[in-house]
């Protein structure tokens, strides 16, 4: 019946395409309106229109074309081989020929799936063989498929390679008349590590890629190939070098020692960056930043920023300068050493505020994915409220303990000293448009006490999952909760270390700063800040349909890059706990759109109240920012 069908397709194709030539007279362009698969069960629909290539919608010349297809046709054939389809065959036609547009209909015919009979190895010793045969990943009866089968002889790589192994080797080969499968795998011997020597560089210390391996594997160890990878993906980490190569030479010292030599090619080592912006409503940004990636020529790292804001409708503004020295491997051990210098300020219709501090601390790598932090922060920060120091512009209302007078009392010269210990997980697959993966913070911090300053605790945790529910659509959530408390002198928390919320980057629905304790003077909202935090996202994240691999023309712009997103805010601020009691959470919907760069995504949502409490008779607002909300 099969070999019947395929007959007729056949007939089918020859037919359309003798009718499609004499149309056409077999050459000129056209366009193909549809791509149509049939007969296709092992991959979908979509697997094999991506390997095939071919766009709907687009105009293809006919040497092009038929270029392309035999490409295609080949990849999808090459697939189900790879697959354990030793039989498969594509045909193909032409329907529905209209002027310069036609249909083009594949007709995949997968044949029988082979499978494996029998699994030979060879070369492997006696006290190796059970290990090796259970490591596989395959056995007698699993199809027959090539990338199976390539991978079951990397494992066997993979295995003698952490042995000590260091020139082990598997070839396999495949009879598909008998289904047998042959390992032939050449052991070799156990190898400790020698010496280690660096090549290709001018600029960088040798010892930048040698304490990087021997922080893995020390001289006179086993040879353990996983740790050669982790310590090239270390080396990469270092920003100093494009390109690297790891090689094993015979040691002179010993047979059983294997030397390594690295050969690198060194990067660029200073950077420069220019970030014009812009935030909804009218507030234009810019940031200047320059870095030096090896300064001492040890990957000692140096960088400064400035940046700046405007509001173009409120006269606001805000600049901010910093200074960031890191040390890689403080005093020769592997801690990160780190101290930043930098300067704030912020000046608002109703409020003057300027901050200077520095911040130094030392992060341990427990994990490729866990690091803790342990700092100080020493800084001095000002909040004035009105126009000016001694005549403010804003009539605040009078009333001993009303929420006016406390407000005021939050501002003045402040000098904090704190210590702050903090832990971050994350497996993100990307950190600026994750698609998947878990992102885990937590932080406490404690000023004053012993120190001099004010005298309060902050303690603050972060969590996201992401999610992908298909080839281009991910749900994201994210929870931030933080609480802080003065104690001994101090009465309050300083205003410029309390809790907000609300925005772009927070509860969209609400302007910047709208949610949580505020006073009301002269018909404007003025935020006071909280105490205890709460903050929910939820996100629904996907790729605009019928974009994927569509080019705007002219200009080349990626048209599957623009995504949407579909979200749920919710959350609040209380000036304490008790507070909860009384006030609940307010909730923010909307929806937006997204065009990922290789930075994050361009960014405009429009967020509705759902509860307008502490927003009464405000509408939805519009957003533009640049990267996601979490």
């Amino acid at each position: 019946m099969k070999f019947k069908a395929a007959f007729l397709f056949a007939a089918a194709l020859a037919a359309t395409c003798a009718a499609a030539a004499q149309e056409e007279g077999g050459e000129g362009a056209f366009v193909i309106s549809k791509v149509a698969v049939d007969g296709n069960e092992y991959f979908k629909d979509d697997r094999v229109k991506d390997l095939l290539a071919i766009e709907k919608g687009q105009r293809y010349e006919r040497y092009l074309f038929d270029y392309m297809l035999e490409r295609g046709v080949d990849a999808i054939e090459k697939a189900y081989f790879a697959a354990g389809f030793p039989e498969v065959n594509v045909l193909w036609a032409f329907r529905d020929v209209k002027g310069d547009k036609r249909k083009l209909q594949l007709r995949v015919d997968e044949g029988p799936r082979a499978e494996i009979t029998d699994i030979l190895l060879n070369g492997v010793g006696t006290e190796h063989y059970l290990a090796v045969r259970e490591n596989l990943g395959v056995d007698v009866g699993s199809p027959l498929s090539a990338n199976l089968l390539n991978e079951a002889a990397l494992k066997i790589g993979r295995y003698y390679g952490e042995r000590g192994y260091a020139r082990a080797s598997a070839k396999l080969e495949i009879d598909r008349d008998t289904g047998a499968v042959t390992f032939t795998v050449d052991e070799g011997r156990v190898y400790h590590v020698g010496d280690i020597f660096v090549a290709g560089n001018e600029k960088t210390r040798p010892k930048i890629v040698t304490r990087e391996i021997n922080y893995k594997i020390k001289p006179d160890r086993l040879w353990r190939a996983s740790k050669i990878d982790e310590s090239r993906a270390n080396i990469y980490r270092t920003g100093l070098y494009r390109d690297l190569k790891v090689e094993t030479t015979d040691s002179p010292r010993s047979p059983d020692l294997v030397d390594i030599l690295v050969i690198v090619r060194e990067d660029k080592f200073r950077w420069y960056k220019l970030e014009p912006g812009y935030q909804s409503p009218d507030r234009a940004t810019v940031t200047l930043g320059w870095g030096h990636n090896n300064v001492f020529g040890n990957n000692q790292r140096l960088s400064t920023e400035v940046s700046a804001a405007y509001g173009f409708g409120n006269d606001e503004s805000e600049f901010g300068a910093n200074v960031t020295y890191t040390e890689p491997w403080l005093f020769g051990y592997r801690y990160i050493g780190s101290a930043k210098l930098y300067y704030a300020r912020e000046l608002r219709a109703d409020l003057r505020q300027w901050e200077v501090g520095l911040e130094p601390d030392v992060t341990r790598e427990i994990t490729e994915d866990l690091e803790v932090t342990g700092g100080f922060k020493l800084r001095k920060s000002k909040t004035v409220f009105g126009a000016e120091e001694d005549s403010p512009s804003v009539p605040w209302p009078a009333g001993e303990g009303g929420p006016a007078e406390r407000f005021i009392g939050r501002g003045g010269l402040q000098n904090i000293v704190s210590i702050i210990f903090s832990s971050t997980y994350s497996t993100r697959d990307d950190i600026f448009n994750p698609l998947r993966g878990v992102y885990l913070y937590g932080s406490e911090e404690t000023a004053g006490g012993f120190i001099t300053g004010a005298d309060f605790w902050r303690v603050i945790g972060d969590g996201r999952r992401y999610i992908s529910v298909a080839r281009a659509a991910t749900v994201a959530g994210h929870v931030r909760g933080g609480y802080a408390r003065a104690y001994g002198q101090t009465k309050d928390v300083p205003y410029s270390e309390k809790f907000f919320a609300g925005g772009a980057y927070s509860i969209r629905g609400y302007g910047e700063r709208d949610v949580g304790p505020s006073v009301m003077v002269e018909g404007r909202n003025y935020p006071l800040g909280g105490n205890f935090l709460f903050v929910a996202n939820v996100e629904f994240r996907f790729q605009l349909p019928f974009t994927a691999g569509k080019r705007v023309p002219g200009i080349g712009l990626n048209l599957g890059n623009t995504w949407a997103g579909l979200f749920l805010d919710g959350g609040n601020v209380w000036s304490d706990w008790a507070e909860t009691e009384k006030v609940g959470l307010v909730y923010g919907a909307g929806v937006g759109l997204r065009y990922n760069t290789p930075v994050g995504p361009i960014r405009f949502d429009y967020g509705e109240p759902i509860l307008k409490r502490g927003a009464a008779g405000r509408s939805g607002r519009f957003y533009l920012a640049f990267g996601h909300v979490f």
